[in-house]
């Protein structure tokens, strides 16, 4: 079901009765996955995130909240804390003045910090590759409790027969051209990905959207915030997401070997999770592709058009000659 933005902006409004203490100005911050909100009060900011509809359950968003809830208590991760409503609620089913729709709404501290400029990604990645580390190391310690419920992202879900954000081949640019290039791509990958297999070792709860929007760093941190698409996929997978459409620079190669010096000050990498890396990116980049086509109203995608895609092909042909 597809929402505008007035929509969005209805439940919004409505959604503030539910938190009396931060009853303030609303101003829309991004339209992507969700619509977020910054509220502004006398007392301080926050941020509200109103889900879109039939992505996540209000089940599966509550297991979100709980594992970010956990990593955050155990020193994990620096992220924001969720600020529960008036009844005690973390997720707040809201509806429309007239009905027609409800969505669940979120509402988070706010939280100092600026999102790294694309010229400091080098800089900037080593910290990075810390972070994620400590975020990996309490997945594999952690135990979901019963009826936790997220989202998998393997080879099915993201290139293969049930993506949860649509199908590659419908993206924006990909013609009969593009088609085999991204087609020989996608097998390679797949298969790839068969033999690096879903030990416990590599795959586990990720955030599995780690790109520099969703980073806020200060002179002492790396905050992470937007875990909405958090779920079950390979670990080096959150080392793609950083990458988001980065793929292209020259300067990648001394990214990823930034953020490898960074994990490996806290986690081990064997041999096959570096040399699994570029299919991961590839794998990152065709879901891409997938996404700006599913997701037409996002702001992300009205800033990206079918050059996008011609890149990824590019991409893909480099990746084909190395790595096939």
């Amino acid at each position: 079901m597809a929402v505008d933005r007035e929509t969005y902006e209805a439940v919004a409004i409505a959604a503030m009765s539910r938190y009396s203490a931060w009853s303030g100005t609303l101003s829309l911050l991004s339209l992507s996955e969700n619509a977020t909100y910054c509220v502004g009060h006398d007392n301080g900011t926050a941020v509200l995130r109103v889900h879109r509809p039939d992505y996540h359950t209000k089940a599966q968003i509550e297991s979100e909240l709980t594992w970010v809830a956990s990593m955050r208590a155990a020193g994990a991760v620096s992220t924001a804390e969720v600020i529960r409503s008036d009844a005690g609620a973390r997720v707040e089913e809201v509806s429309t003045p007239d009905g027609r729709i409800t969505l669940n709404c979120v509402m988070f501290e706010f939280l100092e910090g600026e999102e790294p400029p694309e010229d400091a990604i080098v800089r900037e990645f080593d910290q990075l590759g810390e972070t994620t580390a400590r975020m990996h190391q309490f997945s594999r310690s952690w135990t979901p409790p019963g009826g936790f419920d997220r989202l998998t992202w393997d080879f099915d879900t993201t290139l293969g027969s049930k993506p949860h954000w649509g199908r590659w081949r419908d993206g924006r640019g990909v013609d009969a051209e593009a088609g085999v290039i991204l087609g020989s791509t996608v097998s390679a990958i797949e298969r790839r990905l068969a033999d690096y297999g879903k030990d416990a070792s590599r795959f586990g709860l990720v955030h599995a959207d780690m790109r520099l929007a969703n980073l806020l760093v200060t002179p002492t941190d790396t905050r992470v915030i937007d875990f909405d698409d958090c779920g079950f996929s390979w670990y080096m997978y959150d080392l793609a997401s950083a990458l988001s459409f980065l793929e292209d620079r020259s300067d990648i190669g001394e990214a990823i070997d930034r953020w490898r010096t960074g994990y490996q000050r806290v986690a081990t990498l064997d041999a096959e999770d570096i040399a699994i890396i570029p299919t991961m990116i590839m794998l990152r980049r065709m879901l891409l592709v997938a996404w700006l086509g599913s997701h037409p109203t996002a702001d992300l995608a009205a800033d990206l058009s079918a050059p996008f895609t011609e890149t990824t092909c590019a991409l893909a042909e480099a990746y084909l000659n190395r790595h096939n």
